[in-house]
């Protein structure tokens, strides 16, 4: 596909709506950022006539149908609970000590909204993939977004501590979140490691300068998730990279794989930090009370809506789960855990489908990474590293927000989902186009 001017002009508008889910996703102009810079692009999308080729018809995605019919099991989740708006808006006034105007609907419509947005996503990901000059850009740009928080996170951590690591001891500049701080520097590292060499401007000297920003980032903020999560992102892709296994090549994996594991416990015990683990299994410790807790009311919502589920994102609506915390009572606005938000806020459908997509898009993913292992390096080495990325982000389905399918209303969640749709949509144009 030529890039010409038009679709650059695409390309540059959605970059910057992706700088806003990165560094301002809870900001506000009459309504959130996030909602008014998606209606903004798709009305230049509209009056520049340029849908046509953005949105690609392409009637036998399966991925595209299962956000259909997301938004329709949703939907009429919705509709249906329009009869429990005067006992829900007791419930969380009771809880919260506010009864906002239209909250039901402002729920809803953040979980509309938030499946539009990546289904755009989607799209993104297809029409990026038939430029490698499109791609290559964009990768650029996510590597110096992820680059440039990670910068802030050293730099206020060494002014606010220090140089002292401990969990949560100080407040990202950029992005509040620890965890998806954090995050992003998982996902700048590997997309460093893995296609840092194809970017013309990033030498050897840079990528590696680089690989340290993040990979400090990452232990400075001390998430349990995000670190478990990038050794074994690493392991998984240096596994997916090897061409012909033989007896040498499963004995260094066996060797290695301990020595990893056991220098990074070591490196904990020795910060002193090794305890953290162990509160996460602590059935009195105070992440698994709350945690469990919401766990509990997620499985009660799911009993009492076992089919279509209370609709997405309104957890925070129908939970009656409270907990004591500093003298006030506080509540989760979700489950921090995918696989009972799905079930309580879409039932047995959306358990189902929710499944049907990761292991269609593992499946996908898979196939594409073989077919172009040799005969494309740049589209081997992204998709081998997106292969390993999901399948580890797959797996805090079971005791995290799903990256996937985040919270609707907690916008922070947003940019990593858009990214990770993004990818999808782009292994998916060469997997329909070339994958036999």
């Amino acid at each position: 596909m030529h890039f010409e001017p038009r679709k650059k002009n695409i390309l540059r508008i959605v970059v910057v709506y992706i700088v806003i889910l990165f560094f301002f996703p809870e900001k506000k102009i009459v309504i959130p950022l996030v909602h008014l810079f998606f209606f903004l692009i798709l009305f230049f999308l509209y009056i520049s006539k340029s849908g046509a080729f953005f949105f690609d018809n392409n009637k036998g995605d399966r991925f595209k149908k299962i956000i259909y019919i997301f938004i329709a099991l949703n939907i009429l989740s919705y509709i249906t609970g329009v009869q429990n708006i005067p006992n829900l808006m007791d419930n969380y006034a009771g809880i919260s000590g506010y009864r906002p105007v239209g909250l039901y609907w402002k729920v809803a419509l953040n979980g509309i909204f938030s499946f539009a947005i990546y289904l755009f996503a989607y799209n993104f990901g297809r029409f990026i993939g038939r430029s490698r000059e499109a791609f290559l850009y964009l990768l650029g740009v996510l590597v110096l977004l992820c680059t440039f928080n990670a910068i802030a996170n050293i730099y206020e951590w060494l002014i606010s501590t220090g140089g002292n690591i401990s969990r949560y001891n100080f407040i990202p500049t950029l992005v509040p979140s620890q965890g998806i701080s954090a995050g992003y520097s998982v996902i700048g590292f590997i997309l460093v490691l893995s296609v840092g060499i194809h970017l013309k401007w990033m030498n050897r000297i840079l990528r590696i300068g680089l690989l340290l920003i993040l990979g400090v980032s990452v232990i400075i903020i001390v998430t349990r998730q995000a670190q478990v999560s990038l050794i074994a992102i690493l392991i998984l892709y240096y596994f997916f990279k090897v061409k012909k296994f033989s007896v040498k090549v499963i004995l260094k994996f066996l060797i290695i794989i301990p020595l990893i594991l056991f220098g990074f416990f070591k490196l904990y015990s020795n910060l002193g930090l090794s305890g953290l683990f162990y509160e996460a299994i602590d059935s009195q410790g105070y992440d698994y009370q709350v945690r469990l807790y919401a766990i509990h009311e997620a499985y009660r919502l799911f009993i009492e809506n076992i089919f279509f589920g209370v609709g997405f994102g309104m957890y925070v609506l129908y939970s009656k789960a409270s907990f004591y915390l500093g003298g006030e009572y506080h509540t989760l606005a979700s489950t921090h855990n995918g696989l009972a938000s799905v079930a309580a806020e879409m039932g047995v459908f959306g358990v189902v489908i929710t499944i049907l997509l990761m292991v269609s898009l593992i499946q996908m993913i898979y196939r594409t990474m073989k077919n172009f292992a040799s005969s494309n390096h740049l589209l081997s080495d992204f998709v081998t590293a997106f292969l390993s990325i999901n399948v580890i982000y797959m797996i805090s389905f079971f005791f995290s927000n799903f990256y996937l399918l985040p919270p609707p209303s907690e916008y922070s969640y947003y940019a990593m989902a858009f990214i990770m749709w993004t990818g999808i949509g782009f292994c998916s144009l060469y997997y329909k186009e070339n994958v036999k």
